[in-house]
């Protein structure tokens, strides 16, 4: 049995100007609705996480971003050593650091201040087929430098190459523990170098320093 409406919630009302009626909510016995009620508050479990839980749910990510990058920055100043350590406005920093760890860098490079004094060949004194090249070369740098790789190249009267060859400091000197000192600042050494003779057209020669 359907449940009985104590309320009319719609009453006919008067006829209209053309005879009809309409139909139309009573305002008088309308429901009304109760005033709005304060919304509770949310429940511990619902609310959003608080600034120190989410600190503590980021700060592994942002600890291992920086690793990477540290990583990363050493990766590249190892692959990029050799002129970071030449460079004369970063060389002082990394010595006093060297100096406080107790470590030891390489010797500095500086082609540019090498200086060629002299140079001579001649035909190798036991070898038929041997040539003899000495040179004088100076550090003119201000600090003690290490011994260069050094190009010698053989050519003919029209500069034309004819023979090279790169001789690294164990194939020139062979004390190591000279190759381990360095050139001093201001000193001259003398270089001695062994090679096969290319013929007679080879009439001049020069040094590159690396």
């Amino acid at each position: 049995m359907p449940p009985q409406l104590t309320v009319p919630a719609l009453r006919p009302q008067a006829a209209t100007g053309n005879g009809q009626q309409s139909l139309l909510f009573d305002p008088d016995e309308r429901m009304r609705r109760p005033p709005s009620q304060p919304r509770a508050a949310t429940p511990a479990f619902a609310r959003k996480p608080a600034a120190a839980y989410r600190s503590a749910r980021t700060w592994p990510w942002a600890l291992g971003s920086a690793a990477l990058a540290l990583a990363l920055l050493a990766q590249i100043g190892y692959a990029k050593r050799a002129p970071l350590l030449d460079d004369t406005r970063l060389r002082p920093w990394f010595d006093k650091t060297c100096e406080v760890l107790g470590c030891r860098l390489p010797l500095r490079h500086d082609p540019a201040r090498l200086t060629l004094l002299s140079r001579d060949i001649r035909p190798h004194p036991s070898v038929p087929s041997g040539l003899i090249i000495s040179a004088s070369l100076r550090n003119d740098a201000a600090f003690t430098q290490a011994f260069p790789d050094v190009d010698i190249v053989l050519s003919d009267l029209d500069e034309n190459r004819i023979a090279m060859r790169r001789f690294h400091p164990q194939e020139y000197i062979g004390d190591a523990r000279t190759i381990a000192a360095g050139m001093a600042p201001g000193a001259t050494t003398a270089l001695v170098f062994e090679v096969a003779d290319p013929g007679k057209n080879a009439v001049a020669f020069e040094f590159k320093f690396r």
